[in-house]
């Protein structure tokens, strides 16, 4: 077998082992995502913000934030000068539920970490780093 065969295999026996189900009991994979992108940003986000930064379609992330906003996660605030601008932020339960569940996903590093040491998780670390800066560098010499 090839080793870019291993590779594509090997990732995809890992993403099957971190399951959403196994990580997130009260948030789907995209909702803690979101949820993510909201508490780390530095400027307030609009959906088209957050469409950039997932690579989610428009009708998903509408039905996402709509989600959210019946959990009492995240609100939707109408700008007063441009009312077509909409920005949308993580309430305090948002914030709470987020850390909850993130915790659940720590466990897995923890146990990662444990198993494997701190030099060569962070070997792992920077081989993953390097591997997305790749990918990334790829997908722009595409268009």
């Amino acid at each position: 077998m090839e080793v870019s065969e291993e590779l594509i295999k090997i990732w995809n026996q890992i993403s099957y082992a971190l399951k959403p189900s196994r990580m997130f009991s009260k948030l789907s994979y995209n909702e803690q995502t979101i949820c993510s992108i909201l508490i780390h940003s530095e400027k307030k986000c609009t959906a088209t913000d957050l469409i950039q930064k997932t690579g989610l379609l428009k009708s998903q992330m509408n039905k996402i934030i709509s989600q959210l906003e019946e959990k009492n996660v995240v609100q939707r605030n109408r700008n007063l000068e441009d009312k077509r601008k909409i920005t949308i932020f993580i309430t305090d339960y948002g914030k709470e539920l987020y850390q909850k569940e993130h915790q659940s996903v720590l466990e897995i590093g923890k146990l990662v970490t444990n198993s494997l040491g701190e030099e060569k998780t962070r070997q792992l670390v920077d081989l993953m780093n390097e591997t997305l800066h790749i990918i990334e560098k790829g997908e722009e010499n595409e268009y």
